[in-house]
């Protein structure tokens, strides 16, 4: 480098560590401690009450989940009121369909079982003969042939007739209602217990004139009965008779 005085060529770094060495560097305790912070007067407090609420809100608004721009319009509702609308209205339909298949499931059993429900609640009788009036349907006696029994018969001839048989029963109903009269089968055997002829007797063939066939045997009653019979060429020696319900 030259001086721009005399034109003198030197070497400025070296006259640059010079300068450096001779100046002393401070020692520790003539450095100055650091200004303590101060608070700064508040001039403003109105401008400053303001930035510490905008910063606060920020706070607040960083530690919230973020929320897209497109959903700022849309109230924050769990569901859209529609379609839990519908919700409700779906729910309704079906809790209208069950109680109608209720309903109809105790109008087929009431249909199906009518006999066993008038003698379970016999108030309900007078019921079903209404609905069965309408219906076209009757509300029939119960056939239980299990507690019929025959008590006492008997067949021998007729005493008008040669040619005919007298047949004298007492059936009897252990069932404390009123039950359907039954058929009665009667089986003619000869000498071996063989099966020579057999006929079936339905409840009109065997009542008298005049008895109703509908109002049925009394509960725990007894009912005699009386048949003659154009059977005597058959040489019958025996006999069996039975009730039943077809």
């Amino acid at each position: 480098m030259r001086c721009g005085r005399c034109r003198a060529a030197f070497n400025a770094l070296e006259a640059l560590d010079e300068a450096a060495r001779a100046v002393p560097l401070p020692t520790a305790t003539e450095q100055e401690p650091p200004a303590a912070a101060s608070a700064p007067v508040d001039s403003r407090p109105e401008t400053e009450s303001g930035s510490a609420a905008a910063f606060a809100a920020q706070a607040i608004a960083a530690g919230e989940p973020h929320t897209f721009a497109a959903d700022a319009g849309i109230p924050s509702t769990s569901e859209p009121l529609p379609r839990r609308r519908h919700a409700w209205l779906r729910a309704g339909s079906w809790s209208l369909a069950a109680v109608l298949l209720l309903a109809l499931a105790i109008g087929q059993a009431g249909y199906f079982f009518r006999s066993e429900l008038a003698v379970a609640v016999p108030s309900s009788k007078t019921w079903l003969e209404q609905a069965c009036a309408a219906l076209g349907c009757e509300v029939e006696l119960p056939r239980r042939a299990e507690l019929l029994s025959v008590e006492a018969s008997d067949l021998r001839p007729h005493a008008g007739s040669k040619d005919q048989f007298a047949l004298s029963a007492t059936l009897r109903n252990r069932a404390p209602f009123a039950m359907e009269f039954p058929h009665l089968e009667l089986t003619l055997t000869d000498t071996a217990d063989r099966a020579l002829a057999r006929r079936v007797f339905p409840p009109r063939e065997y009542l008298l004139a005049g008895e109703n066939p509908s109002a049925g045997m009394p509960g725990q009653s007894s009912f005699q009965l009386s048949l003659a019979i154009e059977a005597a060429s058959l040489g019958a020696a025996g006999y069996r008779l039975y009730v039943f319900y077809p």
